[in-house]
């Protein structure tokens, strides 16, 4: 059997891991043993508590590392991740681990690379060699450089890391594991309204905004032009989620719990289940999460897509760019969106980031993992 440490720090990462952890929720029959470290949102009662949705998904967190110190800024984010890491060197010297199990870009997968590689555990991961405009996109990539094997979720990630100098032969076309979900889900969006206590007659946004720690004062602007934009328009009920723990978060939070609109509702988190209802029923997405990129355009819902957090980052036809968050910017992308060719547009769309398959092939790789000197030895290519 091989045992896997599964590191997460944040809610979005539970999308990827969700369906690997709920299959092998009988490891011996599976072969995999996933051990899971939760770290940073998923322990903090400000972001959700997230920890609950393992609980609720019977999966077990044997690890919880507190590291997130108070303030929300760039010092701050810095010394959490090398609090992280002291606490999952102690992790690992006490445990035997056939592999790291990372997913995405923030710093706790970044650190668990470091460490992996240094240690000779072999690191796997997830949503491999993608690009995105933000300090993210380039912690993605220094990941690559301390990673085994890459999954990669689509052929423009594939062929990105091979670019970089990463071996061929690391390089697993995979699709991404959180599609799986996407395509067998039972939506049913009237239970997520009950538990969610909404009251909705109509049609309604989903706003998804995170901080961009490199640009806080634009990033704020954009999120108050969007809150604001959102309000005025008639008809239109808003659902919101609270950003991430990254810098720059408390300015989003602040201005959002102090917002008074009839018309919204607030939550610091939300399950798996009820998210994909909403993404599913929304009119639009709205803001700078990946989710609209991804997992958005597999249920043919449009995406708003504000400022430079997913810059570079291939994207379906669902998507409508503002680059700079105006108000115009916003109206003439609402406008599209409710245009007829448009929306013809949606018939059609493919997803690009794979058709619900992947969880299986990741399974696979796991199970036939080698910690050999071929597989933990690594050459660059360029």
């Amino acid at each position: 059997m091989k045992k896997v440490l599964v590191i997460t720090g944040s809610r979005g990462e539970y999308g990827y891991i969700r369906p690997l952890l709920i299959k092998c929720q009988d490891k011996n029959e599976i072969g995999i043993d996933c051990q899971v470290l939760a770290t940073n949102m998923h322990l903090l009662e400000s972001h959700g508590f997230s920890l609950d949705e393992f609980k609720k998904d019977n999966i077990e967190v044997k690890y919880k590392v507190w590291n997130t110190l108070d303030g929300n800024n760039n010092l701050t984010m810095v010394k959490s991740l090398f609090i992280f890491g002291l606490s999952l060197v102690d992790i690992c010297s006490s445990e035997k681990f056939d592999a790291i199990l990372l997913a995405g870009d923030r710093g706790e997968q970044l650190i668990g690379s470091i460490l992996g590689f240094h240690i000779n555990i072999p690191v796997i991961h997830i949503q491999a060699g993608e690009r995105s405009g933000h300090i993210d996109g380039m912690s993605r990539h220094a990941i690559a450089r301390f990673t085994h094997i890459h999954l990669a979720a689509n052929k423009d990630a594939a062929d990105r890391l091979e670019k970089f100098g990463e071996q061929k032969k690391r390089i697993k076309l995979i699709g991404a594991p959180q599609m799986d979900e996407i395509f067998k889900f039972k939506y049913n969006i009237k239970k997520t309204f009950k538990e969610l206590s909404i009251s909705i007659n109509g049609d309604f946004a989903l706003i998804v905004f995170h901080p961009v720690s490199e640009e806080l004062k634009t990033n704020f602007i954009q999120f108050k032009n969007c809150l604001n934009f959102l309000n005025s328009i008639k008809n239109l009920t808003l659902i919101a989620i609270f950003p991430n723990s990254d810098s720059g978060s408390e300015l989003i939070s602040n201005y959002l719990s102090n917002f008074l609109s009839d018309k919204l509702f607030k939550f610091r988190n939300i399950s798996r289940e009820n998210y994909l209802n909403l993404l599913n029923s929304c009119k639009f997405i709205i803001g700078n999460s990946s989710s609209g990129i991804i997992e958005a355009p597999a249920l043919k819902t449009p995406a708003i897509n504000i400022g430079r957090r997913q810059k570079g980052r291939l994207r379906g036809i669902n998507v409508i760019d503002c680059p700079n968050g105006n108000f115009e910017e916003l109206e003439n992308g609402i406008k599209e969106i409710e245009s007829p060719e448009f929306m013809k547009k949606l018939e059609n769309i493919d997803s690009p980031y794979g058709q619900g398959d992947s969880t299986d092939k990741l399974i696979d790789i796991i199970k036939n993992i080698e910690p050999n000197s071929e597989l933990l030895t690594k050459e660059v290519t360029c």
